[in-house]
């Protein structure tokens, strides 16, 4: 049986530069200790770094927020629990 870090594809993107590629998703749970950071400054900051869609998920509440980025910008559509 073969080394799983051996099956696994490697993640550099660009092997010349050697740098390593963005990911294409963040989900942060959202506590009340980080409850302000993940809604504004977090944001920001996954913004700035293009990372193309950011999921808040609020656990207590049943509601999560998609945020998709457009034009450096995140748009975002909110999703609550039907019960």
């Amino acid at each position: 049986m073969a080394n799983l870090e051996q099956q696994l594809p490697k993640m550099n993107y660009f092997p010349e530069k050697d740098v390593l590629h963005s990911p294409l998703l963040v989900v942060e749970v959202v506590s009340q200790s980080t409850k302000s950071d993940d809604h504004r400054s977090k944001r920001a900051e996954y913004g700035l770094l293009e990372i193309p869609e950011y999921w808040i998920v609020a656990p207590p509440g049943g509601k999560v927020t998609l945020c998709i980025l457009e034009h450096q910008f995140y748009d975002f559509t909110e999703y609550h629990d039907a019960q």
